[in-house]
């Protein structure tokens, strides 16, 4: 229980540095930021943590 838990916490440590990122690019707010990198995990059928990481990367520019 304590791995996921760990996972968890990384997973929305990646999400929130990539809506910093994301909201930094394309000079937009926070919450719009979270809904682009929802909408490009949806659309690519992978999980959110997975975008956020790519985007932290510059893997994927949104």
């Amino acid at each position: 229980m304590n791995a996921q838990l760990q996972r968890a916490h990384t997973s929305r440590v990646f999400i929130e540095q990539a809506k910093g990122v994301i909201a930094a690019r394309n000079n937009i707010h926070m919450d719009e930021a979270f809904e682009s990198l929802r909408e490009h995990a949806r659309a690519h059928q992978e999980p959110m943590h997975r975008s956020a990481a790519n985007v932290i990367n510059n893997v994927v520019m949104i």
